[in-house]
């Protein structure tokens, strides 16, 4: 074999080998970038979660607090409609009346 040769199959080994490292760094950086973005992603997802469930519970919350009051205030209209024109009685009367 020639010179020519031997220069043209090193220089072709040596192309190979540095396609082969190029397809090595090019699918690790992949591979980094991939689990990185899965990473984000994950901690993107647990956050907006957190945020939403401490917003729909001060929703829930602020509901449950105006549910309480309109019934509070339900409950005041209707005793004061039964004890309309009554005499004052005192709490335990109040608890040991069947009627109310």
């Amino acid at each position: 074999m020639s010179i020519r040769t031997y220069l043209l199959l090193s220089y072709l080994a040596l192309v190979f080998l540095l396609l082969v490292s190029v397809y090595g760094l090019v699918e690790w950086s992949l591979n980094r970038l991939i689990t990185h973005n899965l990473s984000l992603a994950e901690d993107a997802i647990i956050n907006t979660s957190m945020a939403n469930y401490e917003k729909y519970k001060k929703a829930i919350a602020n509901q449950a607090e105006n549910i309480i009051e309109i019934k509070a205030e339900e409950v005041s209209d209707q005793l004061s409609y039964v004890l309309k024109g009554q005499t004052s009685r005192d709490y335990v009367d109040l608890r040991n009346d069947e009627f109310i």
